[in-house]
């Protein structure tokens, strides 16, 4: 077993904690994951908001925190459930167990191979 430990970094240190190990040359914003809402991320060091025009690269069209999908506790746990294994789109077809409150299977395929 692993000796991990969690280590808490003020908004205001993030970065010149992340740059003494990774080399930091993108964008100066700390996101704040809780209050980031649709299209508007939060910068955890001092609450402003930022529209963000790139949806993360792609990789959040839906916006931070939306609506009909957080509030769904459902979905949040079978979201959890996946996100732990964090598939990409990854060529490889995966079975998503249910969580205790859903009632099938659920199949993922990647785009690749539905055709």
């Amino acid at each position: 077993m692993s000796d991990r430990r969690s280590v808490t970094v003020p908004p205001a240190e993030v970065h010149e904690r992340l740059a003494e190990h990774l080399l930091i040359d993108g964008y100066r914003l700390v996101l704040d994951v809780e209050h980031s809402h649709g299209s508007w991320l939060v910068d955890a060091r001092d609450g402003r908001e930022f529209l963000d025009l790139y949806t993360h690269f792609a990789s959040a069209p839906l916006g931070a925190n939306p609506p009909g999908i957080v509030d769904d506790p459902v979905f949040m746990a079978l979201l959890a459930g996946v996100a732990v294994s964090k598939p990409a789109l990854s060529p490889v077809c995966s079975v998503i167990r249910p969580c205790r409150t859903c009632s099938s299977w659920r199949v993922a395929l990647s785009p690749s191979r539905t055709r």
